[in-house]
């Protein structure tokens, strides 16, 4: 965290690395840190997969890093990635956690909360 800079350029592949890069990118967030958030973000950003895009929207949600929330964001308009991430736990952790999320993903969506 203090080298400002992230451990190893290596392809983010395991969930161990997803782990990773969400606790660093919420000590970078809590120490404002912006490169190293950013650096962060990106990371995450380059495993996202229907299977994982829950678990990293609700990372960007809680560290407060908006173009990572909106870049999931948008992977939830695409109806195959759709499919597949609804039927996560990690979605439904995000349906728990932050229901404000989900409200944004069927406004987008175009569904209602009522629906």
């Amino acid at each position: 965290m203090y080298t400002d800079a992230l451990p190893g350029d290596e392809l983010v592949e395991s969930s161990s690395d997803v782990d990773l890069f969400h606790d660093l990118l919420a000590a970078a967030d809590m120490h404002q840190l912006g490169r190293l958030k950013l650096l962060c973000a990106r990371k995450l950003w380059d495993c996202v997969s229907p299977e994982t895009v829950a678990k990293i929207l609700g990372c960007a949600e809680t560290n407060n890093c908006s173009e990572l929330k909106s870049a999931c964001l948008d992977f939830f308009l695409l109806e195959e990635n759709f499919k597949v991430a609804v039927l996560t736990d990690e979605y439904f952790q995000l349906m728990q956690s932050f229901p404000s999320v989900i409200d944004e993903i069927r406004a987008r969506r175009g569904f209602d909360r009522q629906t």
